[in-house]
């Protein structure tokens, strides 16, 4: 998107564990825990609400512009899945707000805000691959998609 703050587009992404510390020369075996979890795991669709905002929170005059989705109920428990191995191999995943499941679009001056509850021209996304974001390396696994 060309507009200042905005994501670009390769970097869209639905969050689902945001692993707080402890990641540090462990890259690798995080992306093999998340490839493990893929197994069963096949392309899904999300049902996009609404837009809305809310704080950003490493920084305190800005806010985030996202698209609230709904997650399938099988995603919901893959990711709650996934979070538990991952604090089970001694990872620090940030627990400390409810998973609100979104896909960021901007972060912007708070005086720079959008109306909430505008209506998306469409409703669904097909999601056919899971990325993982360590740091300044992305890597991205196919779902299956049967």
């Amino acid at each position: 998107m060309a507009i200042e703050g905005y994501e670009p587009i390769d970097k869209l992404h639905i969050t689902v564990a945001y692993i707080e510390e402890g990641f540090q020369n462990r890259e690798e075996e995080i992306k093999e825990l998340v490839i493990n979890s893929l197994i069963e795991l096949k392309a899904f669709e999300v049902k996009i609400n609404k837009i809305t905002t809310f704080p950003q929170l490493t920084e305190e005059n800005k806010k985030i512009i996202a698209l609230l989705i709904n997650l399938p109920e099988e995603i919901l428990k893959w990711r709650e899945d996934l979070a538990e191995t991952l604090k089970l191999n001694n990872f620090i995943v940030g627990e400390e707000y409810k998973y609100n499941p979104h896909i960021t679009l901007a972060y912007v001056e708070q005086e720079k805000l959008v109306e909430e509850n505008y209506q998306i021209p469409f409703e669904t996304l097909s999601i056919t691959s899971i990325g993982i974001w360590q740091q300044d390396r992305y890597d991205s696994i196919e779902l299956n998609q049967e």
